[in-house]
Order: structure tokens, then C-alpha cells, then sequence
């Protein structure tokens, strides 16, 4: 490599670039320049000193607008690849998950010292191609143990800055939302005892029995209850109040140990808690939420299971993963399958039953095999139908099929969560006061009135999730029919055509 040289001013100079003599004056250029010969190649290419770097510099420029456009060009590919690979992904798994992405990215070293372990030089090199001949021409500026310093202190504070900003912010906002998420969850879990449990009910939870009306709040000023047991509890109820609604979708060891946390904050012994109907029914609340998830399981999500294995695939899909796809159209093979070994077997008895009579009538062999064959039979179709329904109820109780007919969405479930007190309590006074027995059953369970008011509330409670059951089976069966009853639908709106169409284009 040549660095640029400099030439005398001669008669027979012709700038290169722009074409001008010696004696004629170069575009954007005075006198002084245009008298500024270069000769950067050791072929003949000459040129005005500043006519060449202008051509230096719009090579770079036109260099960075051509990288420029081919990275615009690579991003929207790979946009578009990742949008079709997200597309066929909730075509095939219903909805995948997206993977999580950091705002920031940080080497190591940066990350904890805000410093790299090297940093290059404050020079630029240049290489561009002669325009004559093509050879490589280099230029470079000096080195600068000044301005290297600079770059590293100014490189070195500015990643510093930056990770104790971004750090700052988002402790700060961390704290911020936790503070924010306990605050609201204590304050709804006061206001949800508050409708569930008088206020001598509630002091019975914590083992505070006044001889005088007293509320938790002045408890809390008279230290009669622990301020940190007593924020745990309001805290636990919303949680468990979501515990109870929700399925088994965190495996049953995990969900019974999070039921488990709110009742056994309050656990003070046997003898406590038999004659306490309060935290009876608190602790009745993990029992009752097994036996209600058993039964919907073996019941109605068998139906649903069912209606599943009627409903074409394609329109199901994107509720169901592949192996429950694979499995529900194995068993509806399956089905058809045993439905015509049933039919060929009826066929076939009828056959030779009357075979018999046209040929020799009525024999002791012919009276002795039917029975023997129709005993067969039934055994090997009996064997076949138990092997299924242990099939079935096993399928049934690990997985949930009523989200097929009717998406759970989180939001909605927590509003409703947090009405499910104030629901259950009008649904126990309207069956308090219809069912006499159910009054003579709370009356002989409870001490005193407040308490009976607290055990018609959890009665309450718990019927309005029973019925939200058979209400959510209502409904998947109207939804049920609505996919099993679809229809081609000939004569189109063309303009709707249209619309649909250029959407999926």
C-alpha cells in the first residue's frame, strides 16, 4: 500500500475526476485548491486533491445507503419468516407461547464492571479501489494516544451510566409493582373477609374471643393479633379464592399445597378447630375442592370428552394438542370398528339361526352353540367397552376438554373470582330462606348468629360454583351443536369473497 502523494503543479496535470487542466479552475474549489495535485496510485492516475476525496466520500456514502437498504431488506424477510413459522405454530399447538426477550443486551464485562477489557484506536483507515486501475488505496489518519484515552473514559462512564440508569429504573419499578400488587391484594382480601365473616367471626380466626364488640382493627391497635399474621391472611385470601377456582393445571401436589397455606396459617390444634365452625369450614375448603374437581372430571368431563370425539378435528384444533388430536381420532376408529364387529355379529347370528330351521330345524348342537357364541361375544364386547372406559376416565382426569368449547380467559376469571363472595352470599340467603333444612343444619352447626351468617356465605359460595358449572355446560352444548351442525354455504356474497380473500393474500 502507497499512502496519498503529492505532485508538483505541471502543464500536463488533467484531474481524473473532473477533467480539469492545470490552469482551469475545479468545481467547488479556489485557486489555491485547484493547484493541489495528488497521485495516490503508482499508475497514472492524477487528480485534485479534493476532487478525489469528494469521490472518496461519496463512495462511502453510496457504500452505506446500499448496506443500509440490503439490512432493511433482510429484516423484512425475516419478519415475514417469523410471523409464517408463528402462524403455523398456532395452527398446530393452539396458541404457543412466545419466548421471552430482553430490551437490552450487554456483554459480561460491560454488565458488571460498565467497562470493555479493550478498546481500539481513535484512527480511521480508508480502503478504496484506484478508479484507474483498480488497486487498493489506503488512507489512514495518525494515532492519537490523547484522543484514544478520551474515547476509552467517555466509552467506559457512558456504560457505566447506562447499566446504573437501566438497573435504577427497573428496581425501581420492580419495588414499585410488588408494593403495588401486595397493597392491592391485602386490600381486597379485607374487603372480601369483610363480606364473608362478621366481625366477630373474624376475630374467632385468629383466636380473639372479647367479652366486648370489638373490631380486627382495634385487635391490630391493642396487639391482640400479630400485624404480620394478620397481613399473611388478608393477603392468602384472594390467592385462594383463585386456588379454588382454578383447575388442576399445576398438578395436584402443587394446587393442594397452595390450598393448604391460607387454613393452615390459622391451624392452633384439633380441639380449636372442632369447636370453631369458622375455621371448619375454612379447612373444609381443600376437601371440597378435591371432591368437586373428582366429580366434574368422572361427569361432565366425560360429556365433554364425548362431544369432542364428534366434533370435526379442524375445528377444534387450535384448543387441543396434536397427541389429543391423535388419541380422539384413534378412539372414534376405534368405536367404529366395534360398531361393525356388532353389526356383522348380529348378522351373522340371524344368519345362522335361520340356516338352521330351513335345514334340520331345531337340534340340541344348534341350541347349546348359540347361547355359547352370544356368551363369547358379549365377554369379548363387554372387555372391549371396559378397556375403553378406564381409557376414558383416566384421559378425563388429567386433562380438562371443557376449554374446547369455551376459551378460559385469565382476566375474566380473576373479575369473577373476586365477585364469587359477594354472589355466594345472596345465593345463601335466597337458599337459607327457601330450604328449611338447610337453616335447621346451619343453626345446629353454629354458636352464634355471626357465624351461622359466615356458614350460610361458604354454603353460598359453593353452590354458585356448582352452578356455574351446569350453567358453562349449558352454553358448550349450544356450542357443541353450533360446530357439529356446520354447512358448506353455496351462492357466496362476491364481495365478501372478495374481502376474504385479499385478507388472506
Amino acid at each position: 500500500m502507497e499512502s496519498l502523494h503529492r505532485i508538483a503543479d505541471n502543464p500536463d496535470n488533467k484531474c481524473y475526476i473532473c477533467l480539469q487542466e492545470q490552469n482551469e479552475l475545479a468545481p467547488f474549489c479556489n485557486m489555491k485548491e485547484s493547484k493541489d495535485w495528488v497521485k495516490p496510485c503508482s499508475c497514472s492516475f492524477i487528480a485534485h486533491r479534493k476532487c478525489f476525496l469528494s469521490w472518496v466520500s461519496s463512495l462511502d456514502l453510496q457504500k452505506r445507503k446500499d448496506l443500509q437498504f440490503q439490512q432493511q431488506q433482510e429484516q423484512r424477510q425475516e419478519q415475514r419468516q417469523q410471523q409464517e413459522r408463528l402462524n403455523r405454530a398456532r395452527n398446530l399447538q393452539g396458541g404457543g407461547g412466545f419466548a421471552n426477550q430482553l430490551l437490552f443486551r450487554y456483554s459480561i464485562q460491560h454488565a458488571i464492571f460498565g467497562i470493555p477489557f479493550f478498546r481500539k484506536a481513535e484512527k480511521t483507515n480508508i480502503f478504496v479501489p484506484c478508479p484507474q486501475c483498480k488497486r487498493s488505496i489506503c488512507f489512514k489518519t495518525p494515532d492519537s494516544t490523547l484522543l484514544n484515552l478520551k474515547s476509552t473514559l467517555d466509552t467506559t462512564l457512558s456504560n457505566m451510566l447506562k447499566v446504573g440508569l437501566i438497573s435504577g429504573v427497573v428496581s425501581a419499578t420492580s419495588v414499585c409493582l410488588t408494593v403495588g400488587c401486595f397493597a392491592t391484594a391485602a386490600t381486597i382480601g379485607m374487603k372480601i373477609t369483610d363480606r364473608m365473616a362478621p366481625d366477630s367471626v373474624q376475630l374467632s380466626l385468629f383466636d380473639v374471643y372479647p367479652p366486648f364488640l370489638m373490631t380486627c382493627e382495634d385487635a391490630l391497635k391493642k396487639e391482640l393479633i400479630p400485624g404480620g399474621k394478620f397481613l399473611a391472611f388478608t393477603l392468602g385470601v384472594p390467592f385462594h379464592l383463585l386456588m379454588l377456582r382454578s383447575n388442576w393445571g399445576l398438578g395436584l401436589a402443587k394446587q393442594l399445597s397452595g390450598l393448604t397455606l391460607l387454613p393452615m396459617l390459622l391451624y392452633s390444634g384439633w380441639e380449636n378447630l372442632k369447636t370453631n365452625p369458622a375455621k371448619m369450614c375454612l379447612f373444609a375448603s381443600v376437601p371440597l375442592k378435591v371432591l368437586h374437581a373428582i366429580i366434574f372430571k368422572l361427569t361432565l368431563n366425560r360429556i365433554y370428552y364425548r362431544w369432542c370425539k364428534q366434533v370435526q378435528a379442524c375445528f377444534i384444533a387450535d384448543r387441543l394438542s396434536l397427541e389429543e388430536l391423535d388419541r380422539i381420532e384413534k378412539e372414534s376408529m376405534e368405536e367404529y370398528e366395534l360398531e361393525e364387529l356388532e353389526s356383522k355379529q348380529r348378522k351373522k347370528s340371524r344368519r345362522s339361526r335361520r340356516d338352521s330351521r330351513e335345514t334340520s330345524g331345531w337340534s340340541i348342537l344348534s341350541a347349546i352353540s348359540e347361547p355359547i357364541q352370544h356368551f363369547l361375544s358379549y365377554f369379548k364386547f363387554t372387555k372391549i367397552q371396559a378397556s375403553r372406559l378406564k381409557r376414558e376416565v383416566i384421559i378425563c382426569l388429567k386433562f380438562d376438554y371443557s376449554s374446547v368449547f369455551q376459551s378460559k380467559k385469565l382476566f375474566l376469571l380473576i373479575s369473577t373470582t373476586l365477585l364469587w363472595p359477594q354472589i355466594g352470599e345472596m345465593t345463601g340467603k335466597l337458599l337459607e330462606k327457601n330450604i328449611p333444612i338447610l337453616h335447621d343444619f346451619i343453626s345446629e352447626s353454629v354458636n352464634t348468629p355471626n357465624e351461622a351468617i359466615f356458614v350460610r356465605n361458604f354454603i353460598g359460595c359453593f353452590a354458585v360454583a356448582i352452578l356455574k358449572d351446569f350453567v358453562n355446560l349449558y352454553f358448550n352444548y349450544r356450542k357443541f351443536k353450533q360446530l357439529k351442525e356446520i354447512d358448506v354455504v353455496y351462492g357466496v356474497d362476491p364481495e365478501l369473497a372478495r374481502f376474504v380473500n385479499s385478507n388472506q393474500a
